[in-house]
Protein backbone atom coordinates (compact mmCIF):
# COMPACT_ATOMS: atom_id res chain seq x y z
CA UNK A 1 0.00 0.00 0.00
CA UNK A 2 1.58 3.35 -1.02
CA UNK A 3 1.59 6.08 1.40
CA UNK A 4 0.60 9.36 0.67
CA UNK A 5 3.41 12.58 0.33
CA UNK A 6 1.48 14.32 2.78
CA UNK A 7 0.88 11.66 4.92
CA UNK A 8 4.43 10.29 5.29
CA UNK A 9 5.08 14.29 6.12
CA UNK A 10 2.75 14.56 8.61
CA UNK A 11 3.83 11.16 10.61
CA UNK A 12 7.84 12.59 10.44
CA UNK A 13 6.60 15.60 12.37
CA UNK A 14 4.28 13.90 14.83
CA UNK A 15 6.87 11.54 15.23
CA UNK A 16 8.99 14.50 16.79
CA UNK A 17 6.14 15.20 19.58
CA UNK A 18 4.44 12.83 22.41
CA UNK A 19 1.46 11.84 23.30
CA UNK A 20 0.53 15.17 24.81
CA UNK A 21 2.20 17.02 22.19
CA UNK A 22 5.06 18.18 24.34
CA UNK A 23 7.55 18.19 21.86
CA UNK A 24 10.74 15.43 22.16
CA UNK A 25 13.47 16.94 20.81
CA UNK A 26 14.81 19.73 23.08
CA UNK A 27 16.24 23.07 20.99
CA UNK A 28 19.74 23.76 22.75
CA UNK A 29 20.04 27.81 21.72
CA UNK A 30 23.85 28.75 21.32
CA UNK A 31 24.85 31.54 20.06
CA UNK A 32 28.05 30.29 17.63
CA UNK A 33 30.00 33.54 17.32
CA UNK A 34 31.54 32.21 13.78
CA UNK A 35 29.00 31.63 11.21
CA UNK A 36 24.72 32.22 10.58
CA UNK A 37 22.56 30.16 8.67
CA UNK A 38 21.11 32.08 5.87
CA UNK A 39 18.40 31.02 3.13
CA UNK A 40 19.47 30.83 -0.42
CA UNK A 41 17.35 32.74 -2.55
CA UNK A 42 17.94 30.89 -5.96
CA UNK A 43 17.14 27.48 -3.59
CA UNK A 44 13.92 28.67 -1.44
CA UNK A 45 10.72 28.30 -2.96
CA UNK A 46 8.88 30.00 0.00
CA UNK A 47 7.00 27.18 1.05
CA UNK A 48 7.01 28.65 4.68
CA UNK A 49 8.41 25.01 6.44
CA UNK A 50 11.49 26.94 8.16
CA UNK A 51 8.91 29.68 9.00
CA UNK A 52 6.43 27.12 10.92
CA UNK A 53 9.31 25.22 13.11
CA UNK A 54 11.41 28.43 13.95
CA UNK A 55 10.74 28.66 17.68
CA UNK A 56 12.76 32.17 17.80
CA UNK A 57 10.29 33.60 14.75
CA UNK A 58 13.63 34.56 12.90
CA UNK A 59 12.55 33.45 9.96
CA UNK A 60 9.91 35.99 7.99
CA UNK A 61 8.48 35.32 3.92
CA UNK A 62 4.65 35.36 2.63
CA UNK A 63 3.82 31.93 0.72
CA UNK A 64 5.50 31.18 -2.02
CA UNK A 65 7.98 34.36 -1.80
CA UNK A 66 11.69 34.06 -0.93
CA UNK A 67 12.00 33.90 3.03
CA UNK A 68 15.13 35.79 5.48
CA UNK A 69 16.37 35.14 8.28
CA UNK A 70 17.06 37.42 11.06
CA UNK A 71 20.57 37.14 12.44
CA UNK A 72 19.84 39.17 15.34
CA UNK A 73 16.60 36.85 16.32
CA UNK A 74 17.79 33.55 15.12
CA UNK A 75 19.12 31.26 18.24
CA UNK A 76 21.30 29.25 15.54
CA UNK A 77 19.52 25.41 16.81
CA UNK A 78 19.56 24.36 13.14
CA UNK A 79 15.83 22.90 13.37
CA UNK A 80 15.06 25.07 9.73
CA UNK A 81 18.06 24.07 8.23
CA UNK A 82 16.88 20.24 9.09
CA UNK A 83 12.71 20.40 8.09
CA UNK A 84 14.32 22.56 4.32
CA UNK A 85 13.35 19.57 1.83
CA UNK A 86 15.29 22.42 -1.04
CA UNK A 87 18.11 22.29 1.08
CA UNK A 88 18.06 26.18 0.73
CA UNK A 89 19.18 26.94 4.51
CA UNK A 90 23.05 26.39 5.01
CA UNK A 91 25.29 27.79 7.92
CA UNK A 92 27.49 30.79 6.28
CA UNK A 93 30.92 32.38 7.65
CA UNK A 94 30.35 35.32 9.31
Amino acid sequence: MHERKGYKMLKEILSHFNKDGEEKLKINPIKHPYYYYQIDPNKCRGCGACKKVCKAKAVDGEHRKIHVIDKEKCIQCGVCMKWCRFKAINESDI
